[in-house]
This record gives C-alpha cells, structure tokens and sequence, in this order.
C-alpha cells in the first residue's frame, strides 16, 4: 500500500482517536530554532491536540529555568516531557 502524501498513518489515526476521548491542556516550552521542539509540536498535533506553545527566549525567569533542557512538555499541568517525546509513552499518557 503506497502512502498518499498527507495520509495520515495508523498509529497517528489510532492516536488521535483516543485524545478525543479526553481533552488535556498542553503547553510546550520551545525555541524558535530546536528540532526537537518541533518534533514535540509536532507529535502533539498528530495526537489531535493544540499545544500552547511558549518561546522561553522572550522571557528572562523561562530561560533561567530551562536553558537547553527544551523542549519541555506540560500535560495537564504535569511536566511530562524533557527533549525528544516519546509517541509510545505520549500515547500512553492521553488515553
């Protein structure tokens, strides 16, 4: 089976499935130039969700917290991510 551009993928279909079961608020403290933030936009996304996303270089106090430590992803209000998401374990946390 070929894969028409812009198909979404199983597991991406099963993913976003079971997020609507549930809404989570999902903020996501980023920089404008790291590929692993987004990467993490991007997992959030293909989970049906719509992440609040937070430039850490426009604020000083973010900055000092996280530094290179980013992306940072909150799920509910909970630090659930430190650099690259899992999908597995992102899956696991929205069912």
């Amino acid at each position: 089976m070929v894969k028409e551009f812009g198909e979404k993928s199983a597991s991406s279909r099963l993913m976003q499935a079971t997020t609507m079961r549930r809404a989570h608020e999902v903020v996501i403290f980023s920089r404008a130039e790291c590929h692993l933030c987004h990467d993490a936009i991007s997992l959030v996304e293909e989970a049906g969700l719509r992440p609040t996303v937070v430039d850490i270089d426009q604020d000083d106090e973010l900055r000092r917290r996280y530094g290179e430590a980013i992306p940072v992803v909150l799920i509910d209000g909970v630090e659930r991510f430190r650099g690259r998401v899992d999908r597995r374990l992102l899956r696991r946390i929205l069912i």
